[in-house]
């Protein structure tokens, strides 16, 4: 994956276009063919899913309704799921 990253908390502090800026650096990034992070970001995300026994769309509900704490490791997933929604397909 990219170097770039930053927590949903934070990342919703930002002025509108620097945060649209990150997304699509991260969007952009993840998902270059040229050295297969699509396919690494798929993985990380399919990964975070086993590990926690949770699907994606199940985890972002926990996290908006406040059942389920925001760890770095759930911000990393949330921003995977983040970074798959804007690249493009």
């Amino acid at each position: 994956m990219s170097s770039h990253s930053i927590r949903l908390a934070d990342l919703a502090k930002l002025p509108r276009e620097d945060r649209e800026r990150r997304l699509n650096a991260l969007a952009r990034d993840a998902m270059a063919p040229r050295n297969g992070q699509a396919h690494e970001l798929q993985s990380r995300i399919s990964a975070f899913e086993s590990r926690f026994k949770l699907t994606s769309a199940d985890m972002l509900a926990s996290l908006r309704s406040g059942d389920l704490k925001e760890t770095e490791e759930i911000a990393s997933w949330a921003m995977l799921l983040r970074v798959s929604k804007r690249a493009p397909r």
